[in-house]
């Protein structure tokens, strides 16, 4: 699937008795890229672990005084394709409407921005540059409390309802309950699904009656945009899988599901949400948010 210049798509309309708009054999509601085979999935599963283990990598990296540039080099490996542009950012995002890492230095306090993402999906990141709240500006001294924290609780309830059968509008719903958009100003789609592409298409929206599907892989890409603070940032991607894929799954790479199976256990037991099970992490760093970056050794996770 290409994306066509508007120019040259009406340059045929000229030449061509009939045009019409065939995305929908692709993406859309019964689009053939929107499932997943085994084969695919175990494809897709090595971009995701890539950009997942390269930003833990970068997290743990992390250090005043280095640049975006020495931090962005630690994000790349492999040799693989990015499928988006990688972004290590400190204090002000994209100033100057710069896209790319620069020799700025980050500095105590700095707002932190940090994706990479292959075939598959991706990782991103972002927090602050501290150890803890108190070397945070007297305004967004409560980050955990007004933005962190709710955010969390989303990708958690993202991930402990999301499942096969519901629609869109279903989960799009329930995000739209525990984390209100009239406050917390998000505005994509609250998740999406992944292929070659990072951004396939995406059922998750209003109204959607689009059913999620056994073998998508769903990115969680929840944005709040709460004024006087950085934006919280914790995606990554899952499979969704119904008894028939899993048994699929177990039969032709047994590997690959005691993997799901160990990261699985790891969310449950260290991070406190509990997935459906037709949830298939797809790599380690699923739902792993460390919101003070230099406080290497906690993360968030819940407590009931």
């Amino acid at each position: 699937m290409f994306d066509v210049p508007h120019y040259i798509v009406e340059a045929i309309k000229t030449i061509a008795l009939s045009v019409s708009n065939a995305t929908n054999i692709m993406i859309g509601e019964v689009g053939v890229r929107r499932i997943n085979t085994v084969d695919e999935i175990r494809h897709y599963e090595y971009g995701q672990v890539l950009a997942a283990s390269n930003m833990l990598r970068t997290l743990d990296s992390l250090q005043i005084g280095k640049t975006e540039i020495e931090m962005a080099s630690i994000l790349e490996s492999e040799g693989q394709r990015n499928n988006v542009v990688t972004i290590f950012s400190t204090g002000k995002r994209f100033a100057k409407a710069n896209l790319y890492p620069s020799m700025k230095k980050m500095i105590l306090g700095d707002a932190i921005s940090m994706t990479v993402g292959y075939k598959g999906g991706l990782s991103s990141r972002t927090g602050y540059l501290v150890s803890d709240k108190n070397q945070l500006s007297e305004t967004e001294s409560d980050y955990i409390e007004k933005v962190a924290a709710p955010y969390f609780n989303a990708v958690r309830t993202w991930l402990e309802n999301i499942h096969v059968g519901m629609s869109g509008k279903e989960l799009y719903s329930i995000i739209d309950w525990c984390l209100p958009k009239k406050i917390y100003r998000w505005s994509l789609n609250p998740g999406h699904l992944a292929a070659d592409e990072e951004w396939l298409c995406s059922p998750i929206y209003k109204d959607s009656n689009e059913s999620l599907e056994s073998g998508m892989i769903l990115q969680i890409d929840i944005i709040p945009s709460v004024e006087g603070y950085s934006k919280p940032c914790c995606e990554n991607g899952i499979l969704l899988a119904n008894e028939q894929l899993r048994e699929r799954i177990k039969n032709q790479d047994y590997e690959m599901w005691r993997r799901f199976e160990t990261r699985r256990q790891y969310i449950k037991e260290k991070l406190g949400i509990e997935l459906h099970e037709d949830v298939c992490p797809l790599s380690n760093m699923v739902a792993y948010y460390r919101p003070f970056l230099l406080d290497k050794g906690k993360a968030l996770s819940i407590i009931d």
